[in-house]
């Protein structure tokens, strides 16, 4: 980085506990000494200034702080626990949503209706296959792996999975609308209006083409957006309930996956799939209606 106050910036405003988890084990002890001292919750046990903290970064003083053994897994995951049936939820503050558009230079554009979205709870990633075996019994995915997003389901296969959820749970789940879809992406009343669930850089958000190997990733794995919810662009598509016009045997999917281009990312982009398709690119996502 450029400055002290880069550096800090990059702590404070960065997704630095991600990429701990992923690299730390790869890091030198000198190098762990100074993050740790960097994040300890003490603040009389941190850096005094930023001064203090890029001084040590060059080897000018020394941490005390000693390892007696290597963790041997730093990379956590996504994990879910004690086999549980019910999906993690986020709740979503409702609030009017008008569908927008990009100009020139990136300038928003409202247009059409405008919609009253309720107060609702959606999946705070995608659902995985380890839920959807705990309720089905069975794994369709192409992809296998507990923590990655289900896909190669139908919309009819996803109906009867939410059926036997909703009996299981006694909670009333249903695939979002178009519109709520985009509302949640988009921060609801949080937005700072990206472009992408969370950020105007795609692959901080997304597994894309670009940084996917051309499969499926472990949901969780990258930045959230500003409701704290994951995977909204890149990894896989997600299902709407909202039909596509003029046709009546296909709808809107949205968000794009591990092999998408960088427009079919964007939370404004519309694509569409039959309803009887099972693709390995196309997973789903649940809300709940809070009464």
């Amino acid at each position: 980085t450029e400055s002290d106050f880069e550096v800090m910036r990059e702590i404070v405003d960065g997704n630095t506990e991600e990429r701990l988890r992923t690299f730390f084990y790869s890091f030198s002890n000198d190098v762990k000494n100074v993050i740790i001292k960097m994040t300890k919750n003490q603040k009389t046990d941190r850096y005094v200034t930023c001064y203090n903290c890029t001084e040590e970064i060059k080897g000018n003083s020394t941490s005390k702080i000693e390892f007696k053994n290597e963790p041997k897994i730093i990379n956590k995951q996504y994990e879910i626990k004690n086999e549980p049936i019910i999906p993690v939820m986020n709740e979503v503050s409702g609030g009017e949503y008008q569908r927008i558009t990009y100009g020139f230079f990136g300038k928003i554009k409202r247009e059409g209706p405008i919609y009253r979205i309720n107060d609702f709870r959606i999946s705070k990633y995608p659902i995985t296959q380890k839920e959807w075996i705990n309720i089905m019994g069975n794994n369709p995915s192409f992809f296998k792996g507990d923590n990655l997003p289900v896909e190669s389901v139908s919309y009819y296969d996803v109906q009867k999975f939410i059926t036997k959820l909703s009996q299981k749970t006694g909670i009333n789940y249903r695939v979002p609308t178009v519109y709520e879809w985009e509302y949640a992406a988009f921060g609801g009343n949080k937005s700072r209006g990206y472009e992408f669930a969370g950020s105007d850089y795609l692959e901080s958000v997304a597994w894309v083409y670009t940084n996917s190997d051309e499969k499926t990733k472990p949901v969780g794995t990258k930045k959230s957006n500003e409701l704290g919810i994951y995977d909204m662009s890149g990894n896989v598509y997600e299902m709407t309930s909202t039909k596509r016009e003029r046709e009546v045997d296909s709808y809107i999917v949205k968000g794009g996956a591990y092999n998408s281009n960088t427009e079919s990312c964007k939370i404004m982009t519309d694509r569409y799939v039959n309803y009887k398709d099972k693709k390995q690119n196309l997973g789903i996502r649940l809300i709940e209606i809070i009464k």
